[in-house]
């Protein structure tokens, strides 16, 4: 049956589907993008389906783990995995961040472990990302990576597993300090794109790549801060 002018488009289960599993994984804007529906719209259906509170209900695996899980877990993150921030910039600009941790090995059983064992929620995949990491690397070398991201994930395993790191405790600390002084949807202040700078800074891969995003990020925050002196006088 053709729709009208005013009619939105219906909600099918493949739709609903992609929605759940990008859910704080994704920004809004970016999924209503992909899913070519308005932010609104996304947001409203999002309530409706109570994706929100199933996120929290559905930390609770967190707290099954033994200590000795634990120290193994965070040991094996100390040696494997990489923590980092993703920028998404519009325009040239940065406009939203997103915290992340890939973990990559080249035993796929002990990814398919983790990602077992991290499985944060009903409504997404039991093995959730994992990929070959370089689809041109020789079979003897592949890799596989599990990727975590979205804040209700990232948060509790920061937390769970910050007591047992050695070598990755200062960046999982900047990464929940972050967590601490941005209100979930909240706004991007000059102090939390600071923070998202410091991260940058600790990670310091001396690539041009990453130098340049490091700089253009710098002087991004420096226009923020003269704008609001600006204002101020």
């Amino acid at each position: 049956m053709p729709r009208g002018k005013n009619q939105f488009p219906e909600w099918t289960e493949n739709d609903v589907k992609f929605l759940r599993e990008h859910y704080l994984q994704l920004p809004l804007y970016e999924i209503a993008s992909r899913m070519s529906r308005s932010y609104r719209a996304i947001q409203a259906k999002a309530q409706r389906l109570w994706l929100y509170q199933e996120t929290i209900e559905n930390m609770k695996p967190l707290q099954n783990f033994t200590e000795m899980e634990k120290a193994y877990i965070a040991g094996f993150l100390d040696g494997e995995a990489f923590f980092g921030i993703r920028i998404t910039y519009k325009n040239d600009r940065p406009v939203h961040a997103t915290p992340m941790i890939n973990i990559s090995n080249t035993n796929k059983k002990i990814i398919d472990w983790l990602a077992n064992k991290i499985n944060f929620g009903k409504w997404t995949k039991k093995k959730p990302y994992i990929y070959p990491k370089n689809r041109y690397s020789k079979p003897w070398n592949a890799a596989y990576v599990l990727h975590i991201s979205g804040r209700f994930r990232m948060e509790p395993f920061l937390k769970t597993f910050l007591p047992y790191f050695r070598v990755k405790r200062e960046i999982a600390k900047k990464l929940l300090e972050l967590y601490q002084i941005h209100p979930y949807r909240g706004p991007y202040t000059i102090q939390i794109w600071k923070k998202i700078l410091e991260i940058r800074e600790l990670i310091n891969y001396p690539s041009p790549k990453n130098v340049y995003y490091r700089e253009h990020l710098a002087r991004f925050i420096k226009e923020l801060e003269f704008k609001n002196l600006q204002q101020d006088t």
